[in-house]
């Protein structure tokens, strides 16, 4: 007898069936909050600062004060001659003072020297110059003025 083989059944296949779940009704995302700027207020229009004008003092031609021999006193004529460096203001006066002097003793033609240009200073303040702006220097016998008794009084624009 020949026996039949049946072939195997086939199972059904299970059917899943997945809770529908309802779909959440769609939010809108909450608004960010607005901040607002800062107002700044404008900065007012300034005019622009003008800037002055300031004119250099005209400077007397340099002026040589001749002195007596041995003496700090200021020559007779002197006066007349500073004038034009006493209406210089606001430039700065250099006076350069010679004495003629020993060799064996050159201090003794510094202090001549310094004498001289202290006198002119004095006699510069006098007629409102201010101190602060004459520069007295005593140069003694030196260089080719060993023999003067000379002062230059010069000035600079400053």
């Amino acid at each position: 007898m020949v026996a039949m083989i049946k072939p195997p059944a086939v199972a059904p296949k299970p059917v899943v069936f997945k809770p529908v779940v309802p779909a959440a009704p769609a939010v809108a995302p909450a608004p960010m909050p607005v901040v607002a700027k800062p107002v700044v207020p404008a900065a007012p229009a300034v005019a622009p600062v003008p800037v002055p004008v300031i004119a250099k003092p005209v400077l007397p031609a340099p002026l040589i004060v001749t002195f007596s021999t041995g003496s700090a006193a200021l020559p007779g004529g002197a006066g007349a001659g500073l004038k034009p460096f006493c209406a210089a203001k606001g430039s700065t006066l250099i006076i350069d003072a010679y004495a003629p002097g020993d060799p064996s003793d050159p201090s003794a033609a510094m202090r001549l020297s310094m004498s001289r240009a202290f006198a002119l200073r004095q006699a510069l303040t006098a007629c409102g110059v201010p101190g602060a702006q004459i520069i007295p220097r005593a140069d003694g016998a030196s260089g080719n003025n060993l023999e003067t008794a000379r002062v230059f009084i010069s000035g600079t624009g400053q």
